[in-house]
């Protein structure tokens, strides 16, 4: 197994590392793309590591590995689960393929991972005393949350903030007064992103995730029958997260700010374009518009799309193309863990 930082220089959820290591709060801040927290963390590590930041990384997501064990049993035990079980289940867990080849990969996922059951257990603390402390840890680390992975927008908190007060109605006060500061983080993240471009979120992208759902979905050339009708642009024709010259003509090219997160085209330490560019914006406005056509005029394209999704999402974690490297080193495990355990033939 060998720990890999691939995502540095060839994901576009992570700035260009050079702009991190030189301009770490300009880029954070005019960080529209993607939530801040995941970026702020790699600049802080690549500033104070340096050369030994993979090292660092790796050892954070060790660290990461223990704390999900440790916590998950607590959880189970907490749930009245005998610690013999307990034990039992966790030690299944911590020892499948996923668990190991997401450990050995610096992305968001496994933080995200960690957090949400960190959340869990908070929420577990809360249940045993309905204090303002507790309530603030659980909604601080959902706030983590929706600031690591847009996946994981406002209304997410303000889900478990409606169940919370109708789950615990005396305790209406300390969860409030617990959910104000964490609510309030994620939601200056999104005035701040209303302000700077125009996108209420913690991510610019809208239009092109949805649309890549769409364009999934698409059978025997039916976005150029919708595009002939005149229901979308020709831009539903280009594969979203494509090219910035692939959209020349299409959409307005956008004024230059003397900001580099925002003006670069290139990440010049990859062969991959800044999708924080401004330019992108205008690509994911068009592409949400083109959405909203499709969904009201023809949305079976979306639901074959959210289908396939579907199927994606009940095969094993560990089936996942950016760590099929490591994969191919514990192949006959994954085998047998994905057989035996999940079921999956």
């Amino acid at each position: 197994m060998r720990f890999s930082t691939s995502p540095l220089h060839g994901f576009y959820q992570i700035v260009d590392p050079s702009l991190l290591k030189a301009h770490l709060l300009q880029s954070i801040w005019y960080l529209h793309a993607q939530p801040p927290l995941y970026n702020l963390l790699i600049g802080v590590g690549l500033k104070v590591f340096g050369a030994h930041f993979s090292t660092a990384a790796w050892v954070a997501q060790i660290g990461l590995g223990l704390a999900i064990g440790i916590t998950l049993y607590v959880v189970l035990v907490a749930l009245g689960i005998a610690r013999w079980w307990a034990a039992g289940a966790v030690t299944l867990f911590v020892v499948s393929p996923a668990v190991i080849l997401f450990e050995y990969w610096l992305f968001y996922e496994y933080l995200v991972a960690a957090l949400l059951l960190f959340a869990l257990a908070a929420f577990l603390a809360f249940e045993r005393a309905q204090t303002a402390r507790r309530s603030l840890a659980l909604f601080a680390l959902l706030a983590c949350v929706c600031l690591v992975r847009a996946s994981f927008q406002i209304i997410f908190l303000l889900l478990v903030l409606a169940f919370m007060l109708a789950l615990y109605p005396r305790a209406g006060r300390a969860i409030l007064v617990g959910a104000a500061v964490p609510l309030l983080l994620v939601l200056g993240v999104y005035v701040k992103n209303w302000a700077i471009v125009g996108s209420p979120s913690t991510s610019s992208w809208t239009g092109m995730n949805l649309m890549q759902v769409v364009q999934t979905g698409f059978r025997d050339h039916e976005e150029q029958r919708l595009a002939a009708r005149g229901i979308v642009s020709p831009i539903t024709a280009l594969p979203v997260f494509g090219a910035l010259n692939s959209y020349k003509g299409i959409v307005r090219t956008p004024r230059h700010t003397g900001i580099p997160v925002l003006d670069d085209q290139r990440d010049p330490t990859a062969p991959q374009w800044n999708l924080n560019n401004l330019e992108y914006v205008a690509v994911s406005n068009r592409y949400l518009h083109d959405f909203f056509q499709v969904l009201f005029h023809d949305p079976m394209p979306y639901f074959r799309g959210v289908w396939d999704g579907i199927k994606r999402a009940v095969m094993p974690s560990s089936v996942y193309a950016w760590v099929a490297d490591n994969r191919a080193k514990i192949g006959t495990w994954a085998r047998w863990y994905d057989g035996i355990v999940l079921w999956q033939v």
